[in-house]
């Protein structure tokens, strides 16, 4: 029994069915769904035989002893020629190659390879709908061979060029070309001189604040009032406000050195005397390598309102007031020891500076000794030369030494 195999649209699984249920619906033997079988194909009809009938001519008598003349005997006894023109029918083709020249891509191996003998020998017994009905299915080779629909961005025609195919059309994505655009360029044209020339400006700036002299505070650079020693004081005209506040890096504590152009200072007291007066000792070195100078003079001190209208830089800063006016001593030797010098030092020199206040300011003084505050000393010292304008020149510059009230020492 010939059989066609089908595959199942619930389940997809592959079933045979005989050619007797073509064109009828069938159960799926796996999932019980109803399945259309496809339809029987087309047969070929066999021509029909047709008989001839035997020609007499006029004056033939009817016998079968008449046609001696005839080119060869037949035993027909209606003188029918010997060969009968019959065609014999077409072998009808089976059904595989029906449905092959049907265009249906049929993919059918032999049952025997996948079906059990003992299930062969039953369908024969069966009659009908045996594959059908087994448990046991052939593998699935029934593949329809779908035509590929075009995709939605692809035109539905083929293109002109393109040649159609009757089968399976071979889609590919249309191809987008963009329009370059010419403003990438642009900005790489402008763009590069560009910064040709700010790396080149920056490489200008930065040289030129490296050649620059460091920025300087205003109480850091201040011209000397008296440059020798005897000499009266200059009025200068543009003078910098002497009680501006002073950077970090002019003040200093106790014990702690600072050092200031070519010299370095060293708070080392500050002490309340019998007299009542506060005394601020300091220690001076001269650090330079060729230079002679006084560090502290007693011009940088005085203040006499009818004589020097102008407050000196150097003042002790107590919160109910100011303390103008001081003056100094200067000293060297071994501590305990020291005598009285002239306050020049040479290279590599030290001396002890004492800086006294006004004997005007003892209720002050008493005042600041009693109480817990912070004071703030200023004073005003020379650095040595510097050079302005193509010329060396005496510079000073004020420092601040910050104490405490509760650690002045008084004098033994």
């Amino acid at each position: 029994m010939e059989t066609v195999q089908i595959r199942c649209g619930s389940c997809q699984r592959v079933m045979a069915i005989s050619l007797e249920h073509l064109g009828t619906q069938v159960h799926c033997p796996h999932c019980e769904a109803i399945v259309q079988a496809p339809p029987k194909p087309a047969r070929k009809e066999a021509p029909r035989l047709e008989a001839s009938e035997p020609e007499v001519r006029d004056g033939d008598t009817e016998s079968i002893f008449n046609n001696a003349d005839a080119e060869e005997a037949s035993d027909d006894l209606f003188g029918r020629p010997s060969k009968p023109r019959v065609e014999m029918p077409v072998e009808e083709s089976s059904a595989q190659e029906q449905f092959e020249s049907s265009g249906t891509e049929l993919y059918m191996p032999s049952v025997n390879q996948n079906v059990p003998d003992f299930a062969l020998k039953k369908a024969a017994d069966d009659g009908e709908n045996t594959l059908a009905s087994m448990s046991v299915a052939p593998p699935p080779v029934f593949a329809p061979a779908p035509k590929p629909t075009a995709p939605p961005w692809h035109d539905a025609a083929p293109a002109a060029h393109e040649a159609p195919h009757d089968d399976v059309a071979t889609l590919q994505p249309r191809r987008v070309v963009h329009k370059r655009s010419i403003l990438a360029p642009m900005l790489l044209i402008l763009l590069v001189p560009y910064s040709i020339m700010a790396t080149g400006i920056i490489a200008y700036l930065y040289t030129e604040l490296k050649k620059a002299p460091p920025v300087r505070e205003p109480l850091e650079l201040l011209p000397d009032p008296k440059p020798k020693e005897g000499g009266a004081p200059r009025q200068i005209s543009e003078r910098i406000q002497h009680d501006l506040p002073l950077a970090a890096k002019l003040r200093t504590r106790l014990q702690q050195p600072l050092s200031i152009g070519a010299v370095e200072i060293t708070p080392i007291k500050v002490q309340l005397t019998r007299m009542e007066e506060l005394v601020l000792h300091l220690k001076a070195k001269n650090i330079s390598k060729d230079l002679v100078f006084n560090p502290v003079s007693s011009e940088f001190l005085v203040y006499n309102p009818p004589k020097h209208p102008l407050k000196p830089y150097a003042y002790l800063d107590w919160s109910q007031k100011r303390l103008y006016g001081a003056f100094p001593e200067w000293a060297a030797g071994p501590p305990g020891k020291e005598e009285p010098v002239s306050g020049e030092l040479a290279p590599g020199q030290e001396e002890l500076i004492r800086i006294y206040t006004a004997s005007r300011f003892k209720d002050d003084v008493k005042e600041i000794a009693k109480s817990q505050e912070s004071l703030l000393w200023r004073v005003q010292a020379r650095r040595g030369l510097v050079e302005v304008r193509g010329k060396q020149i005496s510079a000073t510059a004020v420092i601040g030494v910050e104490f405490e009230a509760k650690s002045i020492e008084k004098e033994s």
